[in-house]
C-alpha cells in the first residue's frame, strides 16, 4: 500500500522555541551539541547507558524528558543510531507499558516517545520500531486516549496512532465509534484554530492523518 501520513511530534509547551520546516518535521532550535560523529552507536550507548533502568523506576519522568530531547534534536546518522538502540535496550517496550501509567505527564511523555519513534520523518528505520510495538501490543493501548480529555495527552495519542496505523490489521481496530470519535476532534479542532488557538491545528491534522491512513489501508 502507499505510506501514509506520518508526522515528527513536537513538545506541545515548547513550540515557540522550535523551528518547523517544510516538511512537517520539527527540529529543535539548539543543536550544538549534535555534531557529526564518528561513531554515533557508540556514543548513544554511552550517552544512554542509564536511561532503561531510568525508564523502569518509579518515576521515570526525568528519562521520559531526555530521551524527548534527544529525539527532538536527532536527525540523520544520530536518528538512526537512536533508534537502534532504544530497540536494542527493550525501550521500547518500556513506553508501551507507560502509556497506562497513572500519571498523566508520564503517559503523555511515553506517547509523545512513541509516536516519534515510529515516524519515518524521525527515522528511516521506523517500520522495525513499528513491528516491536506490535508485538508488545501497543497499537490497542493508544485508542483509549483518544477519549483523554487533557489535551496534550490527546494531541501525543493521536499523533502515535497516526504514525502506526498504516495497516489493514490497525484500521480494523479503529472501530465505528472510535471513528466518529476522532473526527469530532477534528472538526472541534479545526473550528478552535479557526478561532485563535494556533496549536489547535496540530490535534486536527494528527486526527484527520488517522482517518486518511485508515481510508488508504
Amino acid at each position: 500500500m502507499p505510506a501514509g501520513v506520518d508526522s515528527a511530534l513536537d513538545d506541545w509547551n515548547a513550540r515557540q522555541l522550535e523551528v518547523r520546516d517544510h516538511s512537517g518535521t520539527v527540529e529543535a532550535a539548539d543543536e550544538d551539541s549534535f555534531y557529526p560523529l564518528d561513531s554515533a552507536d557508540a556514543e548513544i550507548e554511552a550517552r544512554l547507558a542509564g536511561l532503561p533502568s531510568s525508564l523502569r523506576s518509579a518515576d521515570p519522568t526525568s528519562a521520559l524528558e531526555e530521551l524527548a530531547e534527544l529525539i527532538d534534536a536527532a536527525e540523520g546518522e544520530w536518528a538512526s543510531a537512536l533508534g537502534s538502540y532504544v530497540r536494542s535496550a527493550g525501550i521500547i517496550a518500556d513506553l508501551v507499558d507507560l502509556i497506562d501509567h497513572d500519571d498523566q505527564q508520564i503517559y503523555a511523555l511515553a506517547m509523545r516517545v512513541l509516536a516519534n519513534l515510529c515516524s519515518d520523518a524521525v527515522d528511516p528505520q521506523s517500520s522495525i520500531t513499528k513491528e516491536v510495538v506490535r508485538e508488545h501490543n501497543g497499537f490497542p493501548r493508544l485508542l483509549p486516549h483518544c477519549y483523554n480529555e487533557d489535551l496534550v495527552a490527546l494531541m501525543y495519542a493521536l499523533g502515535a496512532i497516526q504514525n502506526l496505523c498504516t495497516s489493514i490489521e490497525y484500521a480494523k481496530m479503529v472501530t465505528p465509534p472510535l471513528r466518529e470519535r476522532i473526527r469530532e476532534v477534528a472538526q472541534s479542532a479545526r473550528d478552535a484554530f479557526d478561532e485563535g488557538m494556533p496549536q489547535a491545528g496540530l490535534l486536527s491534522h494528527y486526527a484527520e492523518g488517522i482517518l486518511v491512513n485508515i481510508a488508504m489501508c
